[in-house]
């Protein structure tokens, strides 16, 4: 009796697992991972106030939020393979709203994205959300920002939040007015098409890197935030007990680790500048206090 009791209760505790990670697999939980970085590329957890700094291949959990600084950007893998690649560009914040394996959807809160879309399966969808727009498609790439979309390969639906709704196909963009009416459709630049060639030769590289990226790599705090710099998985705590200064150590290449080392040493430099001036002062009064005494022993030697 005692036996059957262990087995069944084994076998429950097994099924449990089982359907747990078959929700985990349709929630589509680590289909997200930073494929490339340069500059300054900050995320914040879900739950979490503290924006941490991503290692090369780092994983991202549903909700998170993503910020690029000036002259910064970032390639993040998305869906299956990671072979859907978003490009944030520079002064840009998303959040991963929906990481599911039939449905991808990201929030562009401010600043500009790359969509190159290569691995949906069929009936799934990929999406762009602005507070103005939806834009989505099967296997396609686009350019979104806050006000317009551009598209360079098939075609892409575009939905303003007024309710009206357009197909925009390969080679044309749409401007977006603030109340999320449609503008007319317009052809794209000569410069627009050639940088969007050159995005989507590095992303199909960085995409076939992906499976040399490390499977364990985590997150580094800010410099600042006064806890530990080892670094963290998705959901851990973590935290910097230098900042994570050394940028070789992030796994980015050109992937600065500390957005605040140029400030830090620009004011070890006024520090420094600054001690120099004291000592120099210090010279000068000690040189003038020694003029002093040789002018009151010249008019000494004078009066006697």
């Amino acid at each position: 009796m005692r036996q059957r009791a262990l087995y069944n209760i084994g076998s429950l505790v097994f099924m449990f697992c089982s359907l747990n990670t078959s929700a985990f697999a349709e929630e589509g939980v680590g289909q997200a991972r930073f494929l490339h970085a340069e500059g300054k590329v900050e995320v914040k957890f879900p739950n979490e106030t503290i924006w941490k700094l991503p290692k090369a291949g780092a994983w991202i959990p549903k909700d998170s939020e993503i910020k690029t600084g000036p002259a910064s950007n970032c390639e993040i893998g998305l869906g299956q393979g990671r072979g859907n690649v978003l490009k944030m560009k520079q002064n840009s914040h998303t959040v991963l709203d929906t990481l599911n394996a039939d449905h991808i959807r990201v929030n562009l809160e401010a600043g500009s994205i790359f969509a190159l879309v290569r691995t949906l399966k069929r009936d799934s969808k990929f999406e762009v959300k602005t507070p103005t727009a939806i834009a989505s498609a099967r296997g396609t790439g686009w350019e979104q920002d806050m006000d317009s979309v551009e598209v360079f390969e098939h075609a892409v639906e575009v939905e303003g939040s007024g309710g009206e709704m357009l197909t925009v196909e390969e080679g044309n963009g749409i401007d977006i007015e603030a109340d999320g009416n449609l503008d007319e459709v317009h052809e794209l630049s000569a410069d627009a098409k050639e940088e969007w060639a050159e995005f989507e030769t590095q992303a199909e590289e960085h995409v076939k890197e992906e499976a040399a990226l490390p499977q364990d790599a985590g997150y580094e705090e800010p410099s600042g935030s006064g806890q530990d710099s080892s670094a963290t998985q998705p959901g851990e705590a973590g935290g910097s007990d230098e900042g994570g200064k050394d940028a070789d150590e992030s796994g980015f290449e050109s992937f600065d680790n500390d957005f605040g080392a140029d400030a830090q040493e620009g004011e070890a430099d006024s520090e420094a500048l600054s001690e120099a001036h004291d000592d120099q002062r210090d010279d000068e009064g000690s040189q003038d206090e020694s003029d002093d005494d040789d002018d009151q022993h010249c008019v000494s030697q004078t009066v006697c």
